[in-house]
């Protein structure tokens, strides 16, 4: 995590990028996200030439990927990228929030109407081509003030027309195995709530048809989903769908 004043540690988007982060939210990031934290970390500063130097800034190092978003009021309203080792800044008007920002049966119940948009319109998006979206998770959707939604990052690769869906659910699902703190009970609400709007939303007429889709999912070889979760991902997805086979 980058930030140019400790006081954006409060700010809503600070904690959005850190579940990026920190998967696992361990004891060592939950300190970090603190004031103690702060203090414990200040020596370990990163000197970057930010694009103005009276901006407030919150940011994402991954790699040789630097993202930062500038504030004004409090509020984020440009993205900066330097991205593949780059060291010129390109520049975009921020767009919104991601659509989950912490994995709580409340944050569901108040998303799950934004979240089945998101399943219409690129489900709607897929049958207009080819191609799925390839990278669709709720780090990958955004949310505005106006609840618009906004699709961001796609790899535009051939797949399933299930397989968007599929990987939403199945990396929303590894990420909460991943939690500590998330006990599996809540983890199991949640992934109910979201499995019930995948119906909704994908349903089919046949059983047929939807083995047919089912049974091309192509999971590539550089995806965020664990190898060893490939099989159990797969059953348990098709077990939305018929959950008495």
């Amino acid at each position: 995590m980058i930030y140019s004043n400790y006081k954006l540690q409060r700010n809503k988007l600070f904690s959005e990028l850190l579940l990026q982060l920190t998967p696992k939210n361990s004891i060592f990031y939950r300190l970090r996200n603190s004031y103690l934290g702060h203090v414990f970390t200040s020596f370990s500063r990163l000197n970057l030439d930010v694009p103005s130097k009276d901006g407030e800034y919150i940011g994402i190092k991954k790699e040789d990927r630097i993202i930062l978003f500038e504030f004004n009021d409090d509020k984020p309203n440009k993205v900066y990228k330097m991205l593949n080792g780059s060291t010129k800044w390109s520049v975009e008007n921020f767009i919104g929030h991601q659509i989950i920002r912490e994995y709580s049966l409340d944050e569901i119940h108040r998303k799950i109407t934004s979240i089945e948009k998101a399943f219409s319109l690129q489900k709607n998006l897929n049958e207009q081509s080819n191609f799925v979206h390839g990278d669709f998770t709720h780090f990958n959707i955004l949310v505005n003030d106006e609840n618009e939604i906004q699709i961001i990052d796609e790899l535009n690769s051939e797949n399933s027309a299930l397989y968007d869906v599929f990987y939403f659910y199945s990396y929303l699902k590894q990420n909460m195995e991943r939690r500590k703190n998330l006990s599996p009970v809540i983890r199991n609400k949640i992934l109910e709530l979201v499995g019930k709007s995948i119906i909704k939303i994908y349903s089919y007429d046949k059983k047929s048809e939807f083995e047919m889709d089912f049974n091309s999912i192509k999971i590539p070889t550089i995806t965020g989903l664990l190898k060893q979760n490939h099989k159990r991902y797969l059953k348990e997805f098709y077990s939305l769908f018929y959950p008495d086979v």
